[in-house]
């Protein structure tokens, strides 16, 4: 669970390669307006707004280089959160 009314950065090692990734955005206790997201700098989610209890699945195939998969969320503009519940890496190819 990954929360915030500016930005917020969550990254993880991975190896080189492509994945396919899923997020889960919105809050079970709270409406959240204007929800942000990019994965390794593809947009993903933008100003996706959930009511109290409902969530917002989106899935992105990206290629990373750096050995880190980098979640960018939140939009920084006033009166927008965003909140991150849950999210699934799958690697989509063999080479290590």
């Amino acid at each position: 669970f990954l929360f915030t009314r500016e930005t917020d950065r969550w990254e993880c090692m991975v190896e080189n390669g492509r994945y396919r990734v899923t997020l889960c955005l919105g809050d079970s206790g709270h409406a959240q307006p204007g929800q942000h997201a990019r994965i390794e700098g593809q947009l993903a989610a933008d100003n996706v707004s959930t009511a109290e209890g409902e969530h917002h699945l989106v899935t992105n195939t990206v290629e990373v280089i750096d050995g880190r998969l980098t979640i960018d969320i939140g939009s920084g503009r006033p009166g927008f959160n965003t909140c991150l519940n849950w999210l699934s890496i799958e690697r989509l190819d063999d080479q290590p």
